[in-house]
């Protein structure tokens, strides 16, 4: 019987810890569901634009800014369509390792979505971008000086907007990657924490790097805070999920059995250990108004108040 108890008691658990973790799976599947069907929409832009060039180009145009604009709409293409098969293979291998795998397999499953959905969200926005410059070739190549620098303004006021559309969301719904929150648990069964340590050596480096201020060091500066940027946009850290990805694919078999034992150990244990507190509860003396304490008439406290004996 009490077998019997203890086992449900660690499966209601692991259960528990699934639960928790499944929400972080749940996010990243929409956000790839997104990404992919954005991703295929503007592939078949850049497929159409490169497809019907030639009917449009005038035969007195520059061979170089044709091949520009093949180049670059090959290149937007290309990264939406990786973002889309990313996004898609991500989003139907992942639940799918989460549900049918062994024991462990929703950590190693979540860990890796969050890294993969780092990369397909960069490559998405890489290939926006291209398809920007692609349209603005375009117009440079087909249009008059007159109607090529209206339109090529319109271009910039959308690209600026679009910025300061980013900027917006950004600064609502910034997430520093040193504050998210996951649902891993440690090896020892305490509360996961984020990646302050990571985040803490980069900005760091940063620091160090400002104010030396040299020249030569300027590219390293900004690519330092074009990185803190990103991870603080998406809320990914990508040094610190690829460690956790790597400890939980290098562990053998049957590690979240050992994981689910050291959290019921600690959740066995006080949450604080202070001097006078017995079993959980606080013990205190009581004056006998003599200047002494009697031990006898001694009370129990629990949580700063009188409990009845």
């Amino acid at each position: 019987m009490l077998h019997a108890d203890k086992e449900a008691l660690e499966m209601g658990l692991k259960v528990s810890l699934l639960e928790i973790r499944e929400r972080e799976l749940s996010l990243y599947v929409k956000c790839f569901r997104n990404i992919g069907t954005m991703a295929g929409v503007f592939a078949g832009f850049a497929l159409q634009g490169a497809c019907l060039s030639s009917y449009f180009f005038p035969p007195d145009s520059s061979e170089g800014m044709r091949m520009l604009y093949l180049v670059t709409t090959t290149i937007a293409m290309d990264l939406n369509v990786a973002a889309l098969f990313a996004a898609t293979s991500c989003a139907a291998l992942g639940p799918g390792l989460a549900l049918r795998g062994p024991d462990g397999s929703m950590e190693r499953a979540v860990e890796a979505l969050a890294l993969e959905y780092r990369l397909t969200f960069l490559t998405f926005c890489l290939g926006i971008s291209a398809l920007y410059i692609s349209a603005a070739i375009f117009i440079i190549v087909l249009m008059n000086w007159l109607v090529m620098t209206v339109l090529l303004v319109i271009i910039l006021i959308s690209m600026r907007y679009t910025l300061f559309v980013c900027a917006r969301i950004y600064k609502k719904f910034r997430l520093p990657a040193d504050l998210a929150v996951g649902g891993n648990f440690h090896d020892d069964g305490s509360i996961g924490t984020s990646v302050s340590r990571a985040m803490g050596r980069r900005a760091e480096r940063l620091e160090q790097l400002s104010q030396r201020a040299w020249l030569s060091e300027w590219p390293r500066r900004q690519w330092l805070e074009l990185h803190i940027l990103f991870d603080d946009f998406i809320g990914i850290s990508a040094d610190v999920y690829e460690k956790r990805y790597q400890s939980v694919a290098q562990r053998p078999d049957r590690w979240y059995h050992g994981t689910v034992t050291s959290i019921l150990r600690h959740l066995e244990m006080p949450s604080h250990k202070t001097p006078g507190v017995r079993s959980g509860v606080r013990f205190a003396r009581v004056d006998d108004g003599n200047g002494t304490d009697d031990e006898d008439r001694s009370d129990y406290m629990c949580g700063g108040g009188p409990c009845n004996r």
